[in-house]
């Protein structure tokens, strides 16, 4: 599934990270360990 990540549509490859980060943000508040969660869900997007 890396191929979604390696994909860089312009502003894409940046948004990446900043869209894992909300992600974060939210499940932060239900598990501490969102870093590790936040890598599967932005894979999966």
């Amino acid at each position: 599934m890396r191929a979604g990540l390696r994909i860089r549509s312009g502003d894409g490859g940046l948004r990446k990270p900043q869209h894992a980060r909300e992600i974060c943000a939210l499940c932060a508040t239900i598990c501490e360990r969102c870093e590790k969660e936040c890598s599967k869900h932005g894979a999966s997007h």
